[in-house]
């Protein structure tokens, strides 16, 4: 181990990812309003910003989005490369900053890892897009602790059902606690997506 290598005092993080045209500031101040009164100090929470790119769902205004959708409902197609970039690339080959908030998932991660926090100890979650997000890094990285996601759902096509058995349950494989929240009345995303995602 490097003894330079400056070690985090938390034993635990949360990389919380927004929902599309948000930000990871917009995350932060709802997460602090939630998390106020509770015993998290030893917790090292994460907000990343998503890389801005063109949105076909807002008419391709560029926004800050983990990939592209081209509509809403079950039958949207993957993004598979606005994904990968979003769950794999390195800031330095998206000529972004090499900060927290624009660095990509795994990145982050890592990064955390570096802080001596075992990816055990760490869970990723999000809000909407991010939460769909947040499945897809669920089952890239097995290690996690684990995987929360609110008011998120994945396309029926969606590649990561391949990785379930003929009863449909997941893949042993597929890791650790997952846990996802929608409310009743978002009129958004709609319940029965999340429901059919589970």
């Amino acid at each position: 181990m490097n003894e330079n290598k400056q070690m985090s005092s938390y034993s635990a993080a949360v990389v919380l990812l927004h929902g599309s045209g948000a930000s990871g500031k917009d995350m932060e101040l709802v997460f602090a309003s939630l998390t106020k009164n509770a015993a998290v100090a030893h917790i090292k929470f994460v907000f990343p910003t998503a890389p801005t790119r063109a949105y076909t769902l807002a008419g391709g205004m560029k926004l800050p989005v983990w990939f592209d959708r081209d509509r809403l409902d079950l039958r949207c197609k993957e993004d598979d490369s606005g994904i990968a970039d979003s769950i794999a690339k390195s800031a330095s080959s998206m000529n972004l900053p090499r900060s927290p908030s624009t660095i990509a998932v795994v990145e982050v991660v890592k990064s955390l890892e570096s802080e001596g926090i075992p990816q055990a100890r760490i869970v990723v979650a999000g809000f909407s897009m991010g939460g769909c997000l947040a499945l897809y890094i669920h089952q890239a990285l097995p290690q996690l602790a684990g995987c929360f996601t609110i008011g998120s759902f994945l396309p029926s096509a969606s590649r990561l059902f391949k990785n379930t058995d003929s009863d449909g349950k997941a893949d042993s494989k597929l890791r650790s606690p997952l846990l996802m929240l929608h409310g009743i009345h978002d009129s958004m995303i709609r319940p029965a997506w999340a429901t059919a995602t589970r």
